[in-house]
């Protein structure tokens, strides 16, 4: 997480191999709250993955997280 010197706010950058995504929020805050969102998405598809009958133990985390959330 880095202060963005092109815009103003804070940004970060996803690099899934094949492209870039920069993301910017105007409070740090938000930045934090889109971290923590994309890692509780990965942690959700991690225990997808890996468990056989396919169910997520935190999917209550994340649409708990996900309502609380401004559109």
């Amino acid at each position: 997480m880095t202060k963005s010197k092109s815009e103003d706010g804070h940004a970060f950058i996803i690099d899934n191999g094949s492209k870039q995504l920069h993301l910017n929020a105007e409070h740090r805050f938000e930045l934090e709250r889109w971290v923590e969102a994309i890692e509780l998405s990965m942690q959700t598809a991690r225990e997808r993955q890996l468990s056989i009958t396919g169910a997520c133990k935190n999917i209550a985390s994340l649409i708990s997280l996900m309502d609380q959330a401004p559109l």
